[in-house]
């Protein structure tokens, strides 16, 4: 099985397959030609034309085929706002709201 989601870029020949398993959330993005993609415990397939995306959920086998020309699909790096935003989420998922005094003023 190749490193399919420590690459930033794969150029898969036409007719060709390439598989592999995400260890974390991963967004696919077809730059060139057309493939068809395959997921462990999905029934059904999904092809993929220049321009489209897919989220890769992690743990699953993940099966890529170029179709009828060679078929370059790219893994984008998350980008800094989106990694600042996720952090962003967890803080405030944490935060909690300040205790109220229970002593009274006189």
């Amino acid at each position: 099985m190749r490193g399919l989601f420590t690459n930033g870029s794969l150029t898969i020949g036409a007719g060709q397959a390439v598989s592999g398993i995400a260890r974390k959330p991963q967004m696919l993005r077809v730059v060139s030609g057309r493939v068809w993609l395959t997921l462990e415990g999905v029934p059904h397939d999904y092809w993929l034309d220049a321009g489209d995306t897919f989220e890769v959920m992690p743990g699953r086998l993940v099966v890529i085929e170029a179709d009828t020309r060679d078929s370059r699909v790219v893994i984008p790096a998350p980008t800094a706002k989106g990694v600042f935003t996720s952090l962003l989420a967890g803080l405030q998922a944490l935060r909690k709201p300040a205790p109220r005094s229970s002593t009274a003023r006189c």
